[in-house]
């Protein structure tokens, strides 16, 4: 089924409504689709207020913007210069300033604490809220990230205290980490992966020692929680995966 046109981006769905879709097309034009009826879905263009150069709000989005619903209270977000927070599916939007200096590549909710929110930008910044969006701390004060694009943050599904955040781009620094104090600090778990832009990230609900990662040519998998990682690629052709 096409719900949207343009050249596609990011998509979720509305946790307390599987029949509401958020999907956007380029530079985060953001729409709110209803499939209660499958046959005629009706498409809301709810970001219109960040994406109009004449309205007090205007914030264009990157070419790939970042969304992020929180499966825990419904708030939608979407990362731009600014990050921008909605309670009631797009119809309004509060903006929030985490301190970043370039645009967001990547925005996560927390799915333990409802008020955990962690942003990342196109140079390796990161910045988390433990209160919604109403403070903010620079994470990574340990400069374990690389400076550069941080593709994707993951919280853990169970602990509380754990996130995260993979990166593109090639060389030293490597490409998965994880923190521990709910992002103030992290460790490089990228040992056995190799040297490739790092896209996807996902956590095995039932046993979140099993960690998956999607880079350029593939998925690899890690069965002790990132000590060993090894390819998890039988059946599946080597290809980039850009979404777990």
């Amino acid at each position: 089924m096409r719900i949207l046109g343009g050249d596609g981006f990011h998509n979720t769905v509305d946790p307390f409504n599987p029949d509401i879709v958020y999907a956007e097309s380029q530079y985060g034009r953001l729409s709110r689709i209803d499939l209660s009826n499958p046959n005629s879905p009706r498409s809301t263009y709810v970001s219109r207020s960040m994406d109009n150069p004449t309205s007090s709000n205007y914030d264009p989005g990157p070419w790939s913007t970042p969304i992020a619903v929180s499966e825990l209270n419904g708030a939608l977000y979407s990362g731009r210069v600014y990050l921008w927070q909605s309670f009631n599916r797009g119809s309004s939007w509060d903006r929030l300033d985490p301190g970043n200096n370039s645009r967001m590549s990547a925005v996560a909710t927390g799915m333990v604490n409802e008020g955990d929110v962690m942003i990342g930008t196109a140079t390796g910044e990161l910045y988390f809220s433990i209160d919604g969006g109403a403070n903010w701390t620079r994470g990574d004060s340990s400069n374990s990230v690389p400076n550069r694009y941080v593709s994707e943050i993951v919280y853990d599904p169970v602990d509380g205290n754990r996130v995260y955040v993979v990166t593109s781009g090639t060389g030293a620094g490597g490409h998965v980490f994880r923190s521990d104090d709910r992002g103030r600090n992290f460790t490089n778990i990228t040992g056995t992966l190799p040297d490739l832009p790092t896209s996807a990230f996902a956590v095995d609900p039932e046993n979140t020692d099993i960690l998956f990662a999607g880079n350029d040519i593939g998925v690899y998998v890690s069965l002790d929680g990132g000590e060993l990682w090894l390819p998890f690629n039988n059946g599946f052709p080597y290809v980039p995966v850009t979404d777990l």
